[in-house]
């Protein structure tokens, strides 16, 4: 009976700490206004200004560890913003160095698409067009 009692109780209780752990998952969905990128050059981005043009998607940034674009289904499932955040992978243990800092990462995804353009929109290129002064 003694052991009936343990299990039933070990039972309920996993069953509580998994509903908890299912309540804390977050839906993850773009911000709606802009954001700043903190960093020694805070920047600001704007996701509705990205979506907002043809043929730029959520993958067109945010992929998987194999370089599979994520879509929106995927990123609502993550369970926490945070691991959208580049340096979630792209960090000093990242394997190819050259994308390990978020100043290579968006330099190189984002002045070069900004340059490229978009069918007939094209991003801003100066440096003060994105990174901002914030007051303290």
């Amino acid at each position: 009976m003694r052991k009936m009692m343990v299990a039933v109780s070990a039972a309920v209780v996993l069953g509580l700490c998994t509903l908890a752990v299912a309540e804390e998952k977050e839906v993850v969905k773009a911000p709606d206004g802009p954001i700043t990128i903190v960093g020694q050059k805070p920047a600001l981005f704007d996701h509705s200004v990205h979506l907002g043009l043809e043929g730029i998607s959520c993958g067109s940034c945010h992929h998987d560890a194999n370089h599979k674009p994520l879509g929106e289904e995927d990123i609502a499932k993550i369970g926490s913003a945070k691991k959208l955040a580049c340096v979630s992978c792209h960090n000093s243990e990242f394997p190819n160095k050259e994308l390990s800092s978020r100043k290579t990462i968006f330099h190189t995804n984002c002045k070069e698409c900004h340059k490229k353009g978009v069918g007939d929109t094209f991003g801003p290129t100066k440096c003060t067009d994105c990174h901002v002064k914030i007051e303290k």
